[in-house]
Protein backbone atom coordinates (compact mmCIF):
# COMPACT_ATOMS: atom_id res chain seq x y z
CA UNK A 1 0.00 0.00 0.00
CA UNK A 2 1.25 3.49 -0.46
CA UNK A 3 0.40 6.54 1.08
CA UNK A 4 -0.18 9.81 -0.34
CA UNK A 5 -1.24 13.19 -0.03
CA UNK A 6 -4.97 14.01 0.20
CA UNK A 7 -6.39 15.47 -2.92
CA UNK A 8 -6.00 19.06 -2.22
CA UNK A 9 -1.78 17.94 -2.28
CA UNK A 10 -2.81 16.34 -5.88
CA UNK A 11 -4.70 19.69 -7.18
CA UNK A 12 -2.72 22.02 -5.87
CA UNK A 13 0.10 20.20 -7.71
CA UNK A 14 -2.42 20.05 -11.02
CA UNK A 15 -2.35 16.20 -10.60
CA UNK A 16 -5.90 15.57 -11.40
CA UNK A 17 -7.96 12.20 -11.06
CA UNK A 18 -8.24 11.99 -15.39
CA UNK A 19 -4.60 11.49 -15.04
CA UNK A 20 -4.86 8.50 -13.29
CA UNK A 21 -7.31 7.31 -15.42
CA UNK A 22 -5.34 7.79 -18.45
CA UNK A 23 -3.24 5.76 -16.93
CA UNK A 24 -5.35 2.62 -16.74
CA UNK A 25 -3.01 -0.03 -18.13
CA UNK A 26 -0.03 1.52 -18.67
CA UNK A 27 3.37 1.86 -16.64
CA UNK A 28 3.47 4.51 -13.71
CA UNK A 29 6.80 4.86 -11.93
CA UNK A 30 6.45 5.45 -8.12
CA UNK A 31 9.20 6.14 -5.91
CA UNK A 32 8.42 5.67 -2.17
CA UNK A 33 9.47 5.65 0.87
CA UNK A 34 9.20 2.50 2.89
CA UNK A 35 7.91 1.34 6.05
CA UNK A 36 10.41 1.02 8.68
CA UNK A 37 9.57 -2.24 9.46
CA UNK A 38 9.71 -3.91 6.11
CA UNK A 39 6.23 -3.97 5.25
CA UNK A 40 4.78 -3.61 1.74
CA UNK A 41 3.19 0.00 3.25
CA UNK A 42 5.22 3.52 2.25
CA UNK A 43 5.12 6.81 1.66
CA UNK A 44 4.81 8.58 -1.77
CA UNK A 45 7.94 10.29 -2.70
CA UNK A 46 7.91 10.67 -6.84
CA UNK A 47 5.08 9.24 -8.86
CA UNK A 48 5.55 9.49 -12.96
CA UNK A 49 2.89 9.31 -15.96
CA UNK A 50 2.99 7.39 -19.18
CA UNK A 51 2.61 10.89 -20.43
CA UNK A 52 6.12 12.26 -18.62
CA UNK A 53 4.10 14.70 -15.95
CA UNK A 54 5.06 13.71 -12.68
CA UNK A 55 4.44 14.47 -9.00
CA UNK A 56 7.60 15.01 -6.41
CA UNK A 57 5.94 15.73 -2.68
CA UNK A 58 9.73 15.71 -1.42
CA UNK A 59 12.11 18.19 -2.33
CA UNK A 60 14.93 15.37 -1.73
CA UNK A 61 13.12 12.82 -4.50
Amino acid sequence: MIEGGPPVFFRNRNVSKSDFEKAIGQTVTVEVHRARDGTLFGSLLKISFPDGKSLTSSPRA
